[in-house]
């Protein structure tokens, strides 16, 4: 993730993935949140808790000539700065938004990114978040 913006912001641990079922030929309701986690997540051996206060993942402000770098920013919470892992329940591809809260000058500030897609690396029962990939 990179910041083009002219502050550097730091994320909320309200920030998340909201996933939703789409199997090819049938209706699914299922709904999946991932919240932010810790960078020292390994996902599915343990889910670091995101703590925004002490280890807040901070996306630098662009320079002159655009972003300075990119984070990487890791999800995988059940709630909120947890420890609990999510867990997709089907293997098919779940279109999902980001809900996206962040500090900025002292103020925190929410925004919905549009679509993205994603499928799991491998057809398995409850499979924990990292066997998500972006296609």
């Amino acid at each position: 993730m990179y910041n083009n913006g002219l502050y550097l912001i730091a994320l909320s641990k309200y920030t998340n993935l909201y996933l939703f079922c789409e199997p090819p030929g049938k209706d699914c309701e299922d709904t999946q949140t991932y919240f932010v986690s810790d960078n020292r997540t390994t996902n599915p051996s343990s889910v670091v808790a995101y703590d925004e206060v002490n280890r807040p993942v901070v996306l630098p402000a662009a320079g002159p000539n655009g972003p300075t770098g990119f984070t990487i920013v890791k999800f995988g919470a059940f709630k909120p700065a947890n420890t609990t892992a999510e867990a997709l329940a089907e293997a098919t591809p779940y279109p999902f938004f980001m809900m996206f809260f962040f500090k900025v000058n002292g103020l925190i500030v929410g925004q919905t990114l549009n679509f993205f897609a994603v499928r799991l690396a491998q057809p398995t029962h409850r499979v924990p978040k990292t066997g998500i990939q972006s296609d």
